[in-house]
């Protein structure tokens, strides 16, 4: 089906304008207009992750979900280079004007379904070689982050792509499998608000009206307690949201390496440290150091003085 500007303008009467991804549906004919038509480096982000995952720009073959997908633009321009895409939406608003792009470029390999993200599953939607996860995780409240970090866990074959806010404070905390992770609670709709209301919010979480965001540290042991291998953080390509509370990370779901050279029981990963923090701990255990050497050198000052004043005795 090939849309016409007659068609679009029935959509955003129906359902109301794109608010987030710009998608050419046809020659000059544009989703967004106004975003203009340099592409997004969110989307050249995930696209090129995507591509580093499975060894090729070619996906033919690959099977990928995007959760919380809004639009439908991540999944779209992956189903472009041959993914089978399946995108999970909670409004349908935004399922609507997914679905019309796909079908307006002729995507039947991207699906769009009408649920919520706190369902996903292997039992319900099963395997895929990558999960996305954009924009998503920071919407949800203390237990449903946990939940869904285990069913991405368990639904991916190879990595989950995750890009979320993370609390620069951690001055509360949270309980899950008998560990205590640090963050903070974020307003996301008032209590008194109606369930139309929370609906409208379209770049809001769909019910909970606290998300918890959260530190850095504690996302990342959050993501090794569930059983993730290896956590990386990507800064090239760039993404438009790069902040201090903002983090794209590529979360790997290998087999936990086995060292050899030394051997050892199997452990556990460790607790994640922050750089800032063993940088700390390093630069005052070298002020120690230096101190005793300091302190030494000052002892065999004095030990050479005594020497030579009882020689010269």
């Amino acid at each position: 089906m090939v849309a016409t500007r007659e068609q679009v303008q029935s959509v955003i009467d129906q359902w109301g304008p794109w608010t987030a991804h710009n998608i050419e549906l046809a020659p000059g004919l544009y989703t967004r207009p106004e975003s203009g038509t340099t592409p997004n480096p969110r989307l050249r982000q995930v696209l090129q992750l995507v591509s580093d995952i499975m060894g090729s720009e070619d996906l033919s073959g690959v099977v990928v979900a995007d959760l919380g997908c809004l639009e439908g633009g991540f999944a779209i321009e992956l189903a472009l280079h041959g993914a089978r895409v399946v995108g999970i939406e909670g409004r349908e608003t935004n399922v609507s004007r997914a679905s019309f792009a796909a079908n307006s470029l002729s995507l039947d390999r991207c699906t769009f379904a009408l649920d919520d993200a706190r369902n996903f599953g292997r039992d319900k939607y099963g395997e895929f070689d990558v999960v996305l996860c954009l924009g998503l995780l920071y919407h949800l409240d203390a237990g449903s982050v946990f939940g869904l970090l285990g069913a991405m866990h368990e639904s991916a074959r190879r990595a989950v792509l995750i890009d979320t806010h993370v609390s620069l404070t951690g001055g509360r905390v949270t309980q899950f499998g008998g560990r205590t992770y640090s963050g903070h609670f974020f307003r996301e709709h008032g209590r008194t608000d109606t369930p139309a209301d929370r609906q409208a919010r379209e770049w809001a979480s769909l019910d909970n009206p606290e998300s918890f965001w959260l530190t850095r540290s504690s996302l990342f042991d959050a993501l090794a307690d569930v059983g993730f291998s290896s956590v990386l953080e990507c800064h090239l390509p760039q993404s438009t949201l790069t902040s201090a509370d903002r983090v794209q990370l590529v979360a790997f779901k290998g087999v936990p390496a086995d060292i050899r050279s030394v051997p050892q029981a199997v452990q556990p990963m460790p607790a994640y440290r922050p750089p800032e923090i063993a940088s700390w701990r390093a630069n005052a255990q070298e002020a120690a150091r230096s101190s005793v050497r300091a302190a030494g050198k000052l002892a065999d000052a004095a030990r050479r003085k005594l020497l030579d004043h009882r020689r010269g005795g």
